[in-house]
Formats: C-alpha cells, sequence, structure tokens
C-alpha cells in the first residue's frame, strides 16, 4: 500500500510538471479535480487511499504540488527547476517526513515504478469543446516507458500559449495548456481537470521544508510508513 500511494503521488507530479512548463503566467495557483474510471477489483478496498483533488503552486522556476492520499494526509511536493531538485513531503500519521531527490534520482525512482517515458508520439485531433471558457482541442499520447505502452488523452487550449517543454519531449508537439487529462498508472486510471487558474502573489514559504519535518533517505521512509501501518492496523484503526 506503501508503494501504492508512492505511484499515486509520483505519477501525478510528474506529468504535472510539463503541464506547469507551458502555463504562460509566472506566479499563480491552480486547482484540479480528480476522478477514477472502472477501478479495478483488487483497488476497490484502497478507494480511501485516492486523491479526490490537487493544488498547484508556482513562481518562477518553482512549484509545490499539494494532494490528499487517504491516510497519508495531504503531502507536498516542491521542485526547483534551476537547481533540478525535489522534495517529497509527507504527512502520514501525525508523523512529518521530508525526502530529497535530485533529477537523476527522480528519473530512476520513476523508472523502477515504470512511470519514466523512453519514446512517445502524439496524434492532434480535430475534436474540440469548451472547458472553463476556453476553447479546448484533443490530442492523445502514447508513451512508450519500462514497463509497457501508455496512453493518455488530453485536451488543451492554444489561448495560453506553451514557453518551456524541455520537461517532456511529447508535450512540444501540444501548442497549449493542457486543461482535462488522463494518467494510467499499472491498473489505474485518472482523469485530471482543471477547475480554476488563479494569477496571484505566492508566498516563498510555500517552497521551503519546515522545521518540523524530519529529513529521511527512501529506505528510511519506507521502513518508518511501514511501521507505521503496522500499528495502525494492529491497533485496529479505520481510515
Amino acid at each position: 500500500m506503501v508503494r501504492f500511494g508512492l505511484i499515486l503521488i509520483v505519477g501525478f507530479f510528474g506529468f504535472i510538471q510539463g503541464l506547469l512548463a507551458q502555463v504562460r503566467l509566472g506566479e499563480g495557483k491552480i486547482i484540479y479535480d480528480i476522478t477514477y474510471d472502472s477501478l479495478p477489483a483488487e483497488l476497490l478496498s484502497s478507494q480511501s487511499y485516492l486523491a479526490k483533488d490537487a493544488v498547484i503552486y508556482f513562481k518562477g522556476n518553482k512549484s509545490r504540488t499539494e494532494m490528499g492520499v487517504g491516510p497519508f494526509g495531504k503531502n507536498v511536493t516542491i521542485s526547483d527547476q534551476s537547481t533540478g531538485s525535489y522534495t517529497i513531503l509527507l504527512n502520514v500519521f501525525k508523523k512529518r517526513m521530508a525526502l530529497h531527490k535530485s533529477d537523476s534520482e527522480m528519473q530512476e525512482f520513476r523508472k523502477s515504478m515504470g512511470l519514466d517515458t523512453l519514446q512517445s508520439e502524439v496524434e492532434l485531433t480535430n475534436e474540440v469543446k469548451k472547458i472553463q471558457g476556453y476553447q479546448a482541442k484533443k490530442a492523445i499520447i502514447r508513451r512508450k516507458t519500462s514497463k509497457g505502452i501508455a496512453v493518455n488523452e488530453v485536451w488543451y487550449t492554444p489561448d495560453i500559449q506553451p514557453f518551456y517543454v524541455d520537461q517532456d519531449p511529447a508535450l512540444k508537439k501540444i501548442d497549449g495548456m493542457l486543461l482535462d487529462f488522463t494518467i494510467q498508472q499499472e491498473k489505474l486510471k485518472m482523469r485530471i481537470r482543471v477547475r480554476a487558474v488563479f494569477p496571484a502573489p505566492i508566498d516563498d514559504s510555500l517552497f521551503e521544508v519546515p522545521d518540523n519535518y524530519q529529513h529521511v533517505t527512501e529506505a528510511e521512509l519506507t521502513r518508518i510508513m511501514n511501521l507505521l501501518l503496522l500499528e495502525r492496523n494492529e491497533g485496529g484503526a479505520e481510515y
């Protein structure tokens, strides 16, 4: 279950970085709604782990992604494009931990979970619809990863032009900001739709690690989370 939660957090964050790379706004906040299609039987008991929404704060080269993952609480991923560094903040049963990763480490982490992209192609279609007042067009992204083929349907608007797409080569072929898209993570299919985009001043403190967080390695994080879940289960707690 720990791995499931991390796949959800890292998978969403990785895709969203490509989306943020397209936003012309230099500072602001984006809110997303997240829904799930046809959960397989083995995941029905894990519904409490599934995020229902996410919030992204961005300012210059920095971004902060917040999403709730059941008993893992509200978890945060902070990135700094200027240094290629990432920090995952986890609040698990009131235990606060911070995991730091470089860009190369994050790529290896994603690869170990089958979230890396080895090859991709984009099909631009003629389908259009309105999303939050924007004229949106449909595209289909096909990615080859270390664990198979992933297909993502995206809706984008040329009304908001991209300016930086180096983080995701597939998005170089999509001339606009993503408004509505799907992510397939193993047997889990998520639909992510923009609820609102707010140009607004963002406080620098949102991109810093609070003093009450314990800095851990990946091995320490896995050990602590497994222990916390074991204690929780033995105590008969519901979550």
